[in-house]
Order: structure tokens, then sequence, then C-alpha cells
């Protein structure tokens, strides 16, 4: 009779695509300022975009993520993009770095930048009242819907696949 260890073989199809040469995608964290991120976001048409404006320091985007990463597996192979923008202080390297290891702790298997710019430069453009801030576009590029403060995510997880299926 064979007995199966279940933590074991959880852990042999974690490390199957390793064996077998393909590597996980590395994670990284881009510096943009705000008008590449917004080239960003247009390359996207076509697909539902997510933007989450977050912070390392931020403890509700922390808590967010779990969830973004989960909408991204369900929701990747049907067209469905996330981008993560950190607002982290782009002229201080250890808030830069924390971020990016937070990120890769997290594995964040999406498009992550960094917004690289003053808050002087990019509030006129930008209404970023609190953090986590999320957008919703849609397949042609327009804002669907924008979620100040920690979003409802079962609410959004409902509004991207009615999007989805519109697409």
């Amino acid at each position: 009779m064979r007995r199966s260890i279940p933590w074991l073989t959880g852990l042999l199809w974690m490390l199957v695509p390793t064996l077998l040469g393909a590597a996980e995608p590395e994670i990284t964290l881009h510096r943009v300022n705000y008008d590449q991120l917004t080239r960003l976001v247009q390359t996207q048409r076509g697909k539902v975009v997510v933007v989450d404006f977050w912070a390392s320091y931020c403890q509700p985007c922390r808590k967010a993520f779990p969830h973004l990463i989960q909408m991204h597996q369900k929701y990747a192979a049907q067209g469905c993009t996330i981008i993560t923008v950190s607002m982290d202080d782009p002229s201080d390297e250890d808030a830069a770095k924390a971020a990016l290891a937070f990120l890769r702790q997290t594995r964040a298997p999406f498009t992550n930048v960094l917004l690289d710019e003053k808050p002087e430069s990019w509030k006129k453009k930008l209404p970023l009242v609190s953090l986590p801030t999320v957008y919703l576009f849609n397949a042609q590029g327009q804002i669907e819907q924008r979620y100040l403060d920690a979003p409802d995510y079962a609410a959004l997880d409902r509004l991207v696949a009615q999007l989805l299926k519109r697409k």
C-alpha cells in the first residue's frame, strides 16, 4: 500500500518547474515617472487593468497583496493585468529596497513599479487621498472604478469578472 505525504507532495509540485528548468519570473521594481506610468497603462488597452497604489510602510496595503495575487491567478489568462505602483519615497534607497523585498517575499507575479517623482510633480495629475488606492480600467482604457482607501476586494473581483465578460 502506497502512502502519500501531503506536505511532500505539495513541495514537489512547487519545485517541478524549477527541476524541469523553468525558473520563476524575476520579480522587479522598475522606476517610472507619471508619464511612463500612464503609457504603461495605455499599452494594456484591450485588457482589464487593475492599478494598485501602495507603499511598503502601509499595513493595509501589505494586507491587500494576497487579494491581488489571487486576482492575478484567477483572471490573468482571461485578459486581466495587474500593475502595482509603490509610492515609497524614491530618494530613499532603503524604502525602495523594502518595497522590492516585500514584492519578492509575496512573489508578486505582476508588473511592479516605483513612482520615481516628487509628490509635487504627480499630485496635480493623480488625486491620491490615501493608500491603498486602486484604479480599475476597462478594456477600452477608461477608468471604470476608483477605490480610495482599502477597497472591497470581493466587489472588485466581481467587477473585474463582469468587465472580462464584456471585453
